[in-house]
């Protein structure tokens, strides 16, 4: 028997998540929890609410493809395609912006990510979001021109100059007289120093979710000791 329940598992998450740490362990606490997850579960908010979590942090970190196998393995209780609560809702939401940014629709995943209302526990994972959206656009315009402007990232982004010069304000950016960004080297390091550790838990997911895919079934649950290690 497990030495922690499974809603101790996801309480644990959502600390995690609140206190804005480490993705890597942000995403391998999901990784925990979801497998500790019966395969008969009932709708709830604490399960929604972790799946909000779990789908964010990929997405913050580039992880487009773990984030499309989630997805996938998200019971379709918790994803109707018509929401009938907040929590349904984001997850849609947010599925909505992955699907903007595998398509390179960054207008699209840009727009849900300012209109939307967010809870508090997924507003700081959202504005990393919008800075990584931001810091890849200008870095990529950075390649084919020697100065990146405000009218560039409006064509890029698909929002005013007016609104993208206060998301840069709000990151603590400069913007010159010339309305040429400057962007700080180390800004917004964290979650993408995150993910070369992260890749190879990851891969292994991707490996259990093709097999589990062929096999027709859910994976075991993964027994914890008081030690955080894992067996079955």
């Amino acid at each position: 028997m497990s030495a922690f329940s499974t809603s101790e598992i996801l309480h644990n998450v959502v600390q995690h998540a609140a206190a804005g740490k480490s993705y890597r362990t942000l995403c391998q606490l999901c990784i925990e929890a979801e497998l500790n997850i019966p395969d008969d579960i009932r709708f709830s908010e604490e399960i929604a609410q972790f799946y909000n979590i779990f789908m964010v942090s990929l997405l913050v970190t580039s992880q487009l493809n773990e984030a499309k196998y989630l997805w996938k393995r998200i019971p379709s209780h918790f994803k109707p395609t018509e929401p009938s609560n907040a929590s349904q809702l984001y997850l849609r939401i947010l599925w909505d912006i992955g699907v903007g940014l595998w398509e390179s629709d960054l207008a699209k995943a840009y727009n849900l990510l300012l209109t939307t209302s967010w809870p508090e526990i997924l507003e700081r994972h959202v504005r990393n979001l919008r800075l990584s959206i931001l810091r890849d656009t200008i870095r990529r315009l950075s390649t084919v021109h020697n100065k990146v402007s405000l009218a560039m990232l409006e064509t890029a982004i698909g929002h005013s100059q007016q609104v993208i010069a206060t998301e840069i304000g709000s990151f603590s950016w400069q913007i010159d007289s010339d309305s040429i960004v400057a962007l700080p080297v180390n800004d917004g390091s964290q979650a993408k120093g995150d993910v070369a550790q992260l890749q190879q838990l990851l891969d292994n997911v991707d490996k259990l979710s093709d097999f589990v895919s062929y096999m027709g079934c859910k994976p075991m649950k993964v027994e914890l000791s008081n030690k955080g290690k894992s067996s079955r």
